[in-house]
């Protein structure tokens, strides 16, 4: 099960899976860090910066990544006022 972070005054959003350890991020579109352990290459998590200006802007509904997440659910977690 991924958890989640988000960092109101950066407005970043930090997804990951309960083991963090051994990932390292690669940048990737849209202000996307893709988290991936060293080892195996395996989708550890996410760090999305700029979060709740590219949700608003639509920037996520043209993505596809590799391990799934339900951004419009973390946005009315934690955008939503």
């Amino acid at each position: 099960m991924m958890r989640s972070n988000y960092d109101e005054d950066f407005d970043i959003l930090y997804v990951g899976l309960p083991d963090f350890s051994n990932a390292i991020g690669y940048d990737g579109e849209y202000n996307i860090v893709i988290m991936r352990d060293s080892d195996d290459n395996t989708v550890k998590g996410y760090i999305f910066e700029d979060f709740a200006a590219n949700y608003s802007d639509g920037i996520y509904r043209k993505l596809c990544l590799p391990v799934k997440v339900d951004l419009d659910s973390l946005y009315n977690q934690f955008c939503q006022c």
